[in-house]
């Protein structure tokens, strides 16, 4: 016994249930994971609050060039 999905076949519903149900969780998951990511976001400390410059400091080119090619790494 197979589980084929055809439109003729009886076991179409039970497919498309299944695929419902996989899409759901997925979703789900998806949006679960996107909130943590952008409450991790808020809590992440920027340039500005944790570093304090002076005028003709040298480490603001070295940090902001880091923080370009590095987007994700702190």
């Amino acid at each position: 016994m197979s589980l084929v999905c055809a439109p003729t076949d009886e076991r179409y519903a039970h497919c498309l249930v299944v695929f419902s149900v996989i899409v759901i969780i997925s979703a789900t998951m998806l949006i679960q994971s996107l909130r943590e990511y952008a409450q991790e976001e808020k809590t992440r400390p920027t340039l500005e609050s944790n570093v304090d410059i002076e005028p003709g400091d040298k480490r603001v080119t070295l940090v902001t060039c880091t923080n370009l090619a590095m987007p994700g790494i702190n």
